[in-house]
């Protein structure tokens, strides 16, 4: 596979002049060329506001994890501070496994043991799951009208009331009065749930245990708004201290989403605690490189609007909802079920998308990203680990070093560049410690469809330190190791560092102040 077969980049250090060499040997990107040097300037004493984005990813289908050799080790060291469960019946599961959405398929067929899996392995990883109630089970639909059995949505509200109470009360009455014990007590309580999947997009009830049923058009914004009404006030009386999320949108801007954020400020009882949505580069895996990345703004041919059709979205949902925590719940370079041939999401474009997502929706005050996802029966095309042999990508290390090394709750300092096509983002840990990450996202024509990028050399700057703390880099990138991921480079003492970037990457260099430079998460 392409993830398995990058090379290590080579090292080179020059007296006198700090200065790294990343090129990367057989890559097929062009090289740094004279007087090509873009400038990226950090001002460690000039704060611009707090770093709030936590980094999550999801488990999707049950009987996965467990299949995968370390799987379980490899999610604890992964170590996101949430990992959202999604509730659904399409069927993707092994023959003797039931749905994740409980009695999902038959009324009263109570059984939890694949959403329970997935919940256990949460737990045992030292995360809290977040569980996204993707759509009503089957039974309350007239699948061949696609219309609800209940306008009023009541039976859909009692049906979310118990799993509230399954995991918060460790018990719930069933319909027929049988008394439904969690096996974790209230030990496994959820504290965040998420309402519907998706509204704007089409609905995966009705597709059956195999999976081939053709599914249920999209709900409209007056018909969520309903449905949010008919289950978050039945849920909040189970436990009033729970966070309701939602709409969970993917169309963006274009495809009117806001509408149905919108319309739940207006009309929701109660609000959203977290608004939230999803967002990916495009849902075509023949898009441009350059499409990912910028979108409409980088020229005609784009089958989507890249990271600016998030950006966009973000801003009109904190101007819809404003002072609530912002979510992306689901993230990725390609939604596509295709899988890439040149494996994009994987790759180093993935990793410098990742990146560049992270940057400017850090900038933003975005509060959380929920990568797809962690591991995927579909393989690598949406997992951080191999789902057959185990072996780390590249998404699973660029996700982990973005997360230690600006980590919620760290001051955010200015950055800026010269250069288009390069995403800054600088912090200030306790201590001193000053992190930056520089994103190439540049692509080398405009036509490119899994190409390597452009090579480039960066001149970082940094200014309020001191010339005798220490500078060391680290890359995600073609030649980062997946056995054991970057390595990190010291450089020597300066305040300044010049980079040779050989493509598509995401590099993080590290000021370590003098005094006190004992290791820390931030230099490893």
């Amino acid at each position: 596979m392409p993830a398995r077969s990058w090379r290590r980049s080579p090292l080179a250090t020059c007296t006198g002049v700090l200065v790294i060499v990343l090129a990367l040997t057989g890559c097929a990107s062009t090289p740094p060329g004279p007087g090509s040097a873009a400038v990226v300037t950090v001002d460690a004493l000039r704060s611009t506001g707090r770093a709030a984005t936590e980094l999550n990813t999801q488990i999707i289908y049950p009987g996965v994890l467990d299949r995968v050799p370390g799987g379980p080790a490899l999610l604890a060291d992964y170590a996101a501070p949430k990992i959202r469960l999604m509730l659904g019946t399409d069927g993707a599961y092994l023959p003797d496994h039931p749905p994740t959405l409980p009695a999902g398929w038959t009324k009263g067929a109570w059984d939890f043991r694949t959403i329970d899996e997935l919940v256990t392995a949460t737990f045992a990883a030292g995360a809290r799951p977040v569980l996204n109630i993707g759509y009503m089970p089957d039974w309350m639909w007239n699948c061949a009208t696609a219309q609800p059995v209940d306008a009023t949505f009541a039976p859909f509200g009692e049906y979310a009331a118990r799993l509230v109470s399954y995991y918060n009360r460790g018990s719930f009455i069933a319909e027929d009065g049988r008394v439904i014990t969690n096996p974790a007590g209230t030990a496994h309580r959820v504290d965040t749930w998420e309402i519907w999947n998706e509204p704007d997009l089409w609905t995966l009830a009705c597709v059956g245990p195999t999976g081939k049923g053709p599914g249920l058009p999209s709900l409209s914004p007056a018909t969520y708004v309903a449905v949010w009404n008919a289950l978050a006030p039945r849920m909040r009386a189970v436990d009033p201290t729970i966070k309701l999320a939602g709409p969970t949108t993917a169309r963006g801007v274009e495809g009117n989403a806001y509408a149905y954020l919108d319309l739940l400020m207006r009309s929701g009882d109660p609000k959203p605690d977290i608004a939230t949505l999803h967002g990916y580069g495009s849902h075509d895996e023949r898009d441009l490189d350059r499409c990912l990345f910028d979108g409409y703004a980088s020229g005609s041919g784009c089958l989507a609007d890249g990271i600016p059709s998030l950006t966009k979205m973000l801003t009109r949902i904190q101007t819809s909802a404003p002072g609530r925590p912002t979510w992306v719940t689901e993230a990725n370079a390609l939604a596509s079920y295709g899988i890439d041939a040149k494996a994009r999401n994987w790759g180093p474009l993935g990793a410098a998308w990742r990146a560049s997502a992270f940057a400017r929706l850090s900038a933003m005050g975005v509060d959380a990203i929920f990568d797809y996802s962690f591991v995927h029966p579909g393989g690598d095309q949406f997992s951080a680990v191999d789902p057959t042999t185990g072996t780390r990508l590249l998404p699973y290390w660029t996700n982990r070093e973005l997360a230690r090394a600006f980590p919620v709750g760290a001051t955010i300092v200015a950055s800026g560049t010269d250069r288009r096509g390069i995403d800054t983002l600088a912090v200030r840990l306790a201590g001193g410690a000053i992190n930056v990450l520089i994103v190439n996202r540049i692509v080398a024509s405009a036509s490119d469809v899994g190409g390597a990028g452009q090579g480039l050399t960066i001149e970082l700057q940094l200014a309020g330190v001191t010339s005798a703390g220490e500078l060391s880099v680290r890359s995600l990138d073609a030649g980062t190791p997946l056995d054991s991921g970057p390595v990190t480079r010291k450089v020597g003492a300066g305040t300044s560092v010049t980079l040779a970037l050989g493509g598509y990457s995401a590099t993080i260099v590290s000021y370590e102040p003098a005094v006190a430079r004992a290791p820390s998460e931030a230099t490893r």
